[in-house]
């Protein structure tokens, strides 16, 4: 499972209910770095059956890869018969910045508009990964422990037919 989305829409979460249901989990993994993962998990003696692993704006330039290698020839080449899905979360604006809101101290000038200028670098870098998603969530107005319940009854946690 690859997880993927907003800053401050559920990631760590998400890879929480996955660790929690046996995943072998990975964060803030560089793109370029999760079909060698896949590689040293395929090696005989390996005992991880399932991985999810979240890949994020926060690897920077090293994130930029991700939305093409999938599906694509991502995990065809040494990695046959790897099943996988992309999990992407979203919220609205509001939502995203919940996590901000408890701060003592006021912003300093200007930082909402540097907010605002990364907050549109985020969706740009984003949007092609999220029009590849395999299950896409909005995670607006929900709970950490609300999201927990949604991921855990959903197929998201099947990762489908294995890649040919």
């Amino acid at each position: 499972m690859i997880i993927s989305g907003f800053s401050g829409a559920g990631n760590s979460t998400a890879m929480a209910v996955f660790e929690d249901a046996g995943y072998f989990c990975v964060d803030n993994l560089p793109s370029e770095m999760i079909r060698s993962l896949v590689e040293l998990f395929m090696h005989e003696g390996s005992k991880v059956a399932r991985a999810a692993v979240v890949s994020d704006v926060r690897g920077g330039s090293y994130f930029e890869g991700l939305a093409a290698m999938l599906p694509g020839d991502f995990l065809a080449r040494g990695a046959r018969g790897v099943r996988f899905r992309v999990l992407f979360l979203e919220a609205d604006e509001q939502t995203l910045l919940t996590p901000l809101q408890g701060d003592a101290a006021p912003a300093p000038a200007g930082a909402e508009r540097q907010r605002r200028r990364r907050d549109r670098r985020e969706h740009r870098t984003l949007a092609p990964l999220r029009g590849r998603a395999d299950v896409v969530i909005d995670t607006t107005g929900l709970t950490a422990a609300m999201l927990r319940r949604k991921l855990a009854g959903r197929p998201a946690a099947d990762p489908g037919p294995p890649v040919a």
